[in-house]
């Protein structure tokens, strides 16, 4: 190069600019964090993810990618570079020991470097240019002390990338030692630009961040299209959930599939179902309990406005209307309290005080309070209980549940018929059976006998005293233990209620 001083000293290494800069500059991640920074909906979180995630993955491939790549071209270069000094090198060994053949040196740098580009200088070995293929004239004679000749003189052969402080251009250094029986005649030194290597690369970089741009755009559309089908469903039902919010509950939604939204879909219009039928045996519960309350009090005040006008004047009669009244007022005491024991059966607030309980004890205990009722009315009552079954359980709540299944047994049973009463172990649990002779109940009635102020015969079970809760607080009571109640009935012959609780040593009572 024309006007160049001989080079004194080494400029600084080279430091190689990274591939991934320019990926970082075509997709600024700040920018991106910057911009989706906002609430968003589901749909473009996840394409956002998306999106992220293959741009993540393609920075990393390009990492490992474009380095290896940097590397190849940089070695390929550098090992033809060697491969033509080491020739030039073994050639030049005869004219460095005979001296001042100049133009045989320059003939032979010449007619063996072929590589383009490439600057040759020959040195003896004091480091002095014997022969130069730039800028010969005003090379020759001076002397080169870049770092790698020196090196070389002493016989070692090495290479250096530098940065050219004037071009601002990489190059590539390497020197030679020209040796013959291990002493040292001069040196092959060797400079070449790397421009064209990195171009290259350059080129394959920018072909990569195309093809990583319209990766993520294809990803982004696709996202979109996945995400879609995930979110419609989901909007959807929240539309739904919102109108049932607002009252209306004869909402349902379509199941498209079988996946996660599918069966969150068809949680959903099972919710819906289930609201409706808890909304509607709340409603009939309200009037149930109105028509129960309404019918002592309606009789309640025709007596006492009888009573009350002087329109009654036997005290015969007037002693009966204060008995139907006093009846009337018990019936309704009885309600509220069912009402109340099923209100803390519901809130779990009457399983309070548990112990181990020898159940046929406590059955026996139940039945002798109903002997003399059960001999008023010409029933039998007969007892088969094992005595082993003990259960972890509230006596009071248990009674509770033998009065009522033994209560409704003698309502509905004539005279002359029997009731039976068993117990035995089964498995883990103890098993109570309560069968009777009594009219049965027709089979279509049997799935709701369990619910609260049902009646079969409504007129019979209010002339019974019944308030059609009884059923409803043993279910409650028994599965509040962890047990199971049900019955079997047939018109004419008879019902047989069971009821299991778990045994005592379940819970570690022996």
């Amino acid at each position: 190069m024309k006007g160049r001083e001989p080079q004194r000293g080494s400029p600084p290494p080279l430091r190689r600019r990274f591939p991934l800069q320019l990926l970082r500059q075509r997709f600024p991640l700040q920018l991106l964090r910057q911009r989706f920074s906002r609430q968003l909906g589901i749909q473009w979180k996840v394409t956002v993810i998306f999106v992220l995630l293959i741009l993540l993955a393609m920075q990393l491939i390009s990492v490992y990618f474009l380095r290896s790549l940097e590397r190849y071209y940089v070695a390929n270069f550098t090992e033809t570079m060697y491969a033509q000094g080491n020739l030039l090198a073994a050639n030049l060994e005869r004219y460095m020991q005979a001296g001042d053949r100049v133009e045989e040196i320059d003939g032979l740098v010449k007619q063996f470097f072929v590589m383009n580009g490439v600057e040759v200088q020959v040195l003896d070995n004091n480091g002095v240019i014997l022969s130069a293929t730039w800028d010969a004239e005003e090379r020759v004679g001076q002397k080169n002390l870049q770092t790698e000749v020196n090196r070389a003189l002493l016989g070692l052969r090495n290479d250096a990338i530098r940065l050219d402080p004037e071009t601002g251009q990489r190059k590539q250094l390497i020197a030679i030692p020209i040796q013959r029986e291990g002493r040292v005649l001069g040196a092959v030194f060797l400079e070449a630009s790397l421009e064209e290597v990195y171009q290259t690369i350059g080129k394959i970089t920018n072909l990569f961040a195309s093809g990583t741009a319209i990766a993520l755009i294809l990803t982004a559309v696709l996202g979109v299209i996945v995400t879609r089908t995930i979110t419609r469903p989901i909007s959807e039902i929240t539309r739904q959930a919102q109108a049932m919010a607002r009252g209306d509950f004869d909402r349902q939604v379509n199941v498209h599939s079988g996946d996660e939204i599918g069966q969150l879909a068809a949680a959903f219009n099972h919710l819906s179902r289930r609201l409706r039928e808890a909304l509607a045996v709340n409603a009939e519960f309200v009037a149930n309990v109105s028509h129960e309350l309404r019918t002592p009090l309606t009789t309640l005040r025709s007596y006492l406005e009888a009573l009350s006008d002087g329109s009654v004047e036997d005290d015969a009669t007037r002693q009966r209307f204060l008995q139907v009244a006093y009846q009337e007022t018990e019936r309704m005491i009885r309600l509220v309290e069912d009402l109340l024991k099923l209100s803390r059966l519901d809130s779990s607030e009457a399983k309070t005080a548990l112990e181990p309980l020898p159940l046929a004890r406590l059955i026996e205990q139940v039945v002798e309070r109903f002997q003399l009722p059960a001999q008023e009315k010409g029933i039998r009552l007969e007892l088969h209980l094992e005595r082993k079954p003990v259960v972890w359980g509230n006596r009071d709540q248990l009674q509770q549940v033998m009065d009522n299944l033994l209560s409704n047994a003698l309502k509905y049973t004539s005279s002359g018929g029997q009731i039976g009463i068993r117990l035995t172990q089964r498995g883990q649990e103890a098993l109570v059976s309560v069968q009777d002779t009594g009219i049965g109940i027709p089979e279509e009635h049997l799935p709701r006998v369990f619910d609260r102020f049902y009646r079969v015969d409504k007129a019979r079970s209010r002339q019974a005293g019944g308030s059609g809760l009884g059923l409803s607080i043993a279910r409650k009571v028994v599965e509040a233990h962890g047990g199971n109640i049900w019955l079997k009935s047939q018109v004419g012959k008879g019902t047989t209620v069971y009821f299991t609780v778990p045994l005592a040593e379940k819970e570690g009572v022996g």
